[in-house]
């Protein structure tokens, strides 16, 4: 399908006639795609199917924000989505073990400016900044697992085949 800048995303199981998709976890979120991305996909299918999705934490960073990012465009145009997990939809994101290197892989990931806030402070003053707190990814969970739930429910799909079936 076309995306923006003359881009094209390749959805290897669709139909064109009557917008559906199917493309699995990996195909759409182990690879570079963004918000032209899923805005294509949500313009050219009215219903999305993706199985299989693993549980998504801080340790899988890119996928999980890519994720959250699909959830909120195919929300925004009322598209359904339906997946398969082997986890239940409530613990799809997972926290961050406290006793993993989280924190430690940040601090080693971050450059530039971004890493002169941190110069001459203690490794406990670094490591309880909001930049390794989390806050942001658990605000961006919530309201995506808000958004799963909300595409399940009656009110929702009443709406889409409103919008998309008739």
């Amino acid at each position: 399908i076309p995306v923006e800048f003359g881009r094209n995303f390749i959805v290897p199981e669709c139909s064109i006639k009557h917008k559906i998709a199917k493309i699995t976890f990996d195909q759409i979120f182990d690879k570079p795609t963004g918000s032209a991305d899923y805005l294509a996909l949500a313009n050219n299918f009215h219903t999305i199917i993706i199985p299989e999705i693993p549980q998504l934490s801080a340790y899988t960073k890119e996928q999980t924000r890519r994720f959250i990012t699909f959830i909120d465009e195919i929300y925004n145009k009322n598209v359904l989505l339906y997946f398969s997990s082997d986890i239940p939809l409530k613990h799809i994101f997972s926290n961050v073990p406290s006793n993993s290197n989280y924190h430690q892989e940040i601090y080693e990931s971050l450059q530039g400016d971004r890493l002169d806030q941190f110069i001459n402070k203690t490794d406990s003053e670094i490591v309880n900044s909001d930049i390794f707190s989390g806050k942001h990814e658990q605000f961006a969970f919530k309201r995506a697992l808000s958004r799963l739930y909300e595409i399940q429910s009656d009110e929702y799909i009443s709406i889409h085949k409103k919008i998309y079936l008739q």
